[in-house]
């Protein structure tokens, strides 16, 4: 066997070119094989839901029992939808719903024991990727409003999203929330061609069914550039030309000159 490798080895010595070819051929085997092997989407599961935008069901917006809207942003231009959520964002993830939900009724306020009782669904996430923000655990949990029937559309186990996120307190309680608190906060990586489904029905988030995911990831990335554009006045959480309803840490890492120590914590907030 030796004396036929080594003849090999000086045929290709002896011809650069043969021996370049011999190269890029090996380095393309290796590039091919490694990026099967680390291929993310390996791990998704081929059998989870499918979703079709033709018969989309949007919750929030009036299609279940809650209020229409009332957690909604409003209808901004499209261009700024992606803005507005990513500057009330902590953190975008990519995960996978590794249950069906818990669902709690509990008190909307804690300082409130007896008032107003409001229901959510807790969905275990475990973390494929930190696309933005810090985090540092394999899973989370995050609080959707309602139930199966009403509040915002659930996620189906087994469903690969990317979540827009924003952590909240509920007593000695950390969790996450979606950061809009609405459906545009949450975008499915859909079988069988692994592209995207907005789970949110205007065009602002529409604009992204179909399409890959790092057409996402780079109008993220646009949407962070512009927010050093946006300026927010001193104690200000809300300015309306520019539609920038809340501030999470992305908002006050990116944002131009602001002042976001005085945002408080809504009791909404605090129940999911």
């Amino acid at each position: 066997m030796k004396s036929q490798i080594l003849p090999m080895k000086e045929r290709l010595l002896r011809n650069p070119k043969a021996f370049s070819i011999t190269a890029l051929f090996l380095f393309s085997v290796i590039v091919a094989l490694l990026s099967v092997f680390l291929d993310p989407t390996r791990q998704y599961d081929p059998n989870r839901h499918q979703y079709d935008p033709e018969t989309r069901v949007v919750l929030s917006g009036g299609s279940g029992q809650p209020e229409p809207d009332a957690l909604r942003f409003p209808e901004i231009p499209e261009t700024l939808v992606l803005r507005s959520i990513v500057a009330a964002s902590d953190i975008v993830i990519t995960g996978k719903v590794v249950d069906e939900g818990e669902v709690r009724t509990r008190p909307l306020s804690l300082s409130a024991p007896d008032g107003v009782l409001v229901t959510t669904t807790f969905f275990d996430i475990q973390v494929r990727d930190v696309w933005f923000g810090n985090y540092n655990e394999e899973t989370l949990t995050v609080s959707i409003l309602g139930d199966s029937d009403w509040g915002v559309t659930k996620p189906y186990p087994g469903d690969e999203l990317i979540l827009f996120l924003r952590e909240t307190q509920y007593g000695e309680e950390s969790h996450y929330i979606l950061s809009s608190g609405s459906e545009q906060s949450m975008l499915a990586i859909n079988p069988p061609n692994n592209r995207l489904y907005a789970f949110d029905n205007q065009e602002g988030s529409t604009v992204f069914d179909g399409k890959e995911v790092n057409v996402l990831k780079s109008a993220i990335e646009d949407a962070i550039e512009s927010l050093s554009t946006v300026h927010l006045e001193p104690g200000k959480t809300l300015v309306l030309d520019e539609y920038i309803y809340r501030v999470g840490l992305l908002g006050e890492k990116y944002l131009g000159d602001k002042d976001t120590s005085n945002v408080p914590q809504t009791d909404e907030e605090e129940s999911q």
